[in-house]
């Protein structure tokens, strides 16, 4: 077998077999102190511990998806690789280069993937309520909130550091959510004025650390 195919066919191997043992014993540890540490608040997040709980089982797909790539490379290497000679071990390295780089980008797909059929398997047999909750997670009570406590015709201010707005917008239609230019701004600092321009009748707060920490109340007329 030529060096590079030898080289491709080991790194494979060494890679899947790595990635699948990986999948193994992460699949039964407790993954909250890296959902801690990996978290921007420093505390558990659930939709946060959810995904990491698919790590265990993108690396076991990966992990098999190299070693069959290896039986390619080492049963039917002069197909695949007709035509490469590589003449020096610069262009044997850039291979090998090109499988890892291949192999992060295997990683990001199968984690996807993963997540694709944990989500459809979550929502088979449920209500479009009980499937919003599941995908908005924490934020699913801001948008409970505001669907039952305020009209569609509502024009909302919402005052949070989180990029929520976007979100809101979609699910709530057609109701209308406006930011102040400087985010910080509690109401009472925003002019009357621009209120009034933009016809908000609610004003939404929501903690930027915990989304769960929020205030819908409606905007007093004559007042910020």
């Amino acid at each position: 077998m030529p060096l590079h195919r030898k080289a491709l066919f080991l790194v494979c191997v060494v890679f899947g077999l790595g990635c699948f043992a990986t999948g193994l014993f992460a699949s039964g540890l407790d993954l909250s102190p890296l959902a801690v540490w990996v978290s921007q608040t420093g505390k558990v997040s659930a939709p946060l511990l959810e995904k990491l709980r698919l790590l265990p089982a993108m690396f076991v797909l990966t992990g098999a998806e190299l070693l069959l790539l290896s039986l390619t490379f080492g049963r039917r290497g002069e197909q695949v690789f007709a035509g490469v000679r590589p003449r020096n071990r610069q262009s044997t390295s850039l291979m090998l280069l090109l499988v890892l780089s291949s192999t992060v980008s295997l990683l990001s797909l199968n984690f996807e993937a993963v997540h694709l059929a944990y989500r459809l398997r979550q929502r088979a047999g449920k209500s479009q309520a009980e499937n919003a909750a599941v995908s908005f997670g924490d934020e699913y009570g801001v948008i409970k909130a505001v669907r039952e406590q305020t009209p569609e015709s509502a024009a909302i201010f919402v005052r949070t550091a989180r990029p929520l707005q976007f979100l809101l917008a979609y699910e709530l239609y057609p109701r209308q959510f406006y930011s102040y230019p400087q985010r910080s701004y509690p109401p009472e600092w925003i002019p009357a004025s621009w209120f009034v321009k933009h016809r908000i009748q609610w004003i939404l707060e929501i903690s930027d650390s915990d989304p769960v920490q929020f205030s819908l109340r409606p905007r007093q007329e004559g007042s910020r």
